[in-house]
């Protein structure tokens, strides 16, 4: 499997619309043109079904109102499961802007908080931690929507220019398109973002790190228990043999 059906497949495997998978791909083939990309999207294909998402309201208007952004009411969690590099430069780079620090200790605290000491229902309690932070669930798509509102009004533009806006079969197919754009700016961002792989990635070595401290912490109360029951066991011994004994005439 090379580079690029790696990536496929785990955007595949976070259950990614192939609409936001095509993107990629297409960035892709963009930095490497001597790509195989042609294998990836055959993947892509018989894998995604086609389902027909229902229309969202991305805040196109008819013609008599306006055309005010509105952010998607869903940001998909993609949460980066494999450090790989995709032959284009970083998101950062590519925009000139600064990766994000990430807090690591405050990771870890939210982490710490959400499991416990239960080890049933991991990975739906780290799914919670996960889904309720917010730099994952909503800064990052700001700040990504924030850095795109040129290509995102001349999208808009287009889009006014390409349908009648008056009718509401029109309004819907350009509120579809806008959405569709939207998440293509979203899902490449997070695909080539060292930030946001960077953030998520401090989740997965958390999530590893805390279940190891509450197997330690599990297995140490295990032996202090055994060895007080041990304890028990020999007291109760000691006394019933002295209990058995005569006392001497």
């Amino acid at each position: 499997m090379n580079e690029l059906e790696q990536i496929v497949q785990q955007m595949l495997d976070e259950g990614q619309p192939e609409e936001n998978i095509n993107a990629v791909i297409a960035e892709y083939q963009k930095s490497n043109p001597d790509s195989n990309a042609g294998k990836a999207n055959a993947v892509v294909e018989e894998t995604v079904p086609a389902a027909a998402e229902k229309p969202v309201d991305m805040g196109l208007q008819s013609e008599s109102g306006s055309l005010e952004s509105q952010t998607p009411s869903t940001f998909a969690e993609s949460e980066l499961e494999k450090d790989f590099k995709i032959g284009f430069t970083s998101y950062e780079d590519s925009n000139n802007i600064k990766e994000d620090q990430v807090p690591r200790e405050d990771i870890y605290n939210i982490v710490r908080e959400t499991l416990g000491d239960d080890l049933e229902g991991i990975e739906q309690n780290i799914n919670m931690a996960f889904a309720g932070d917010q730099y994952i669930q909503k800064d990052f798509l700001q700040k990504v929507l924030t850095l795109k509102t040129p290509e995102i009004e001349e999208k808009k533009i287009e889009l006014t220019e390409k349908y009648n806006l008056s009718e509401e079969d029109e309004l819907q197919k350009a509120n579809e398109e806008l959405y569709s754009f939207y998440a293509d700016l979203t899902e490449t961002a997070k695909a080539t973002s060292n930030s946001y792989k960077n953030w998520t990635n401090t989740y997965k070595e958390a999530y590893g790190d805390v279940v190891n401290e509450i197997i330690q912490r599990k297995e140490l109360k295990a032996e202090e228990d055994l060895k007080e029951a041990n304890e028990a066991e020999v007291k109760i011994e000691i006394d019933n043999f002295f209990s058995k004994l005569r006392p001497l005439q």
